[in-house]
């Protein structure tokens, strides 16, 4: 039993986002090789605005959880059969280059590093005053198969959706993920996720390394390895990215902490300095989505990022084809900001 959960998390946290990245890893990678760290992290954005997409409407509706089960599941199994199947030849050949993929002395510290960071993490034990609604809603979604229909507080039905939270579902994704792989909501955010989301955060910060720094490997490995140490040593307040990343990272607003503010960070790096655009305002969509899924802080922040690239490459250039796509890219962000004022009123 324990060797087919094994299997179901190996599937549905690394083979099945990467399948799907993949897609976009091989026609975004303009003039260069495509990487399998870029498809992985394109898969989650993808996957992640596709639950935003299918769990919003659901909720509203007033639909059983298990629609959006069936739903977001067959999205996700057909986007990753599509993309394993037309990109077959690129994920062999990644598989055929890992094994000669050597870092070197402080690539290999750094990965030490991140490997200790996430066994703390799994192995240890941490219980957050958020879970008691965050994991509870997720596991009051499994029980009573409802989307926001009962208080996870209470166990009473709600009288009106909770506007804070309804419009960001990060915890219906802990739900179906417990769903997908079998095991309990509680320890699929505490133990499951960390071991695929913290790897993913340091992706996430080693692409925008690669941005910054070029082709330098032994640069880009000292950056991840400072990186990593900063992180390690950064719980001197509740409020750091560090500590959003290694002590609750299962919560929507520690992913958008630290992976997806750096994914729209780097996606604009690629847009609007590298001047990569295809197939590249589509993602940078996918992560402003996948940044409203999270939390709702992902309403407003994403669109700071947007606005200080666009306000540089767009208006201070003059290039406002660059400025109306910016714009055009933050309407979901400034859609749901309507929506919240709504809910709240």
């Amino acid at each position: 039993m324990k060797i087919i959960k094994i299997f179901l998390i190996l599937i549905w946290l690394y083979l099945l986002p990467l399948f799907a990245g993949s897609l976009f890893s091989v026609q975004y990678e303009k003039g260069q090789k495509s990487n399998w760290r870029r498809a992985w992290l394109y898969g989650y954005l993808l996957f992640f605005a596709l639950f935003q997409v299918l769990a919003i409407p659901l909720t509203f509706l007033h639909q059983p959880f298990s629609l959006l089960v069936y739903l977001y599941g067959g999205g996700v199994v057909l986007l990753s059969a599509t993309g394993f199947f037309v990109r077959k030849k690129e994920i062999l050949q990644w598989v055929r280059e890992l094994p000669s993929q050597r870092p070197g002395w402080y690539g290999a510290a750094a990965l030490l590093l991140i490997a200790f960071q996430t066994a703390v993490v799994v192995l240890g034990t941490h219980v957050d005053l958020d879970d008691s609604f965050f994991v509870a809603t997720a596991n009051t979604t499994v029980t009573t198969n409802t989307i926001f229909q009962y208080d996870a507080y209470t166990g009473d039905p709600y009288v009106s959706f909770p506007a804070r939270y309804v419009l960001a579902p990060y915890q219906i994704w802990i739900a179906f993920i417990s769903r997908a792989v079998q095991m309990h909501p509680a320890a699929v955010a505490h133990t499951i996720l960390p071991v695929a989301l913290i790897p993913l955060a340091y992706v996430a910060f080693g692409l925008v390394g690669e941005a910054l720094l070029g082709q330098d490997q032994k640069k880009k490995e000292k950056y991840l390895l400072f990186l990593a140490v900063i992180i390690m040593s950064s719980y001197y307040s509740v409020y750091t990215q560090g500590t959003f990343l290694l002590v609750r990272i299962w919560q929507g607003k520690a992913v958008l902490a630290a992976v997806l503010l750096p994914a729209v960070f780097w996606l604009c790096i690629r847009l609007m300095v590298e001047k990569q655009e295809r197939c590249g305002w589509f993602l940078l969509v996918c992560a402003m989505l996948a940044s409203l899924m999270t939390s709702s802080m992902g309403i407003l922040l994403p669109v700071l990022v947007v606005a200080v690239f666009a306000l540089k490459y767009g208006f201070m250039e003059k290039n406002f084809k660059v400025l109306l796509k910016s714009i055009l890219v933050c309407l979901p962000n400034l859609l749901f900001a309507v929506f919240y004022l709504i809910l709240k009123g």
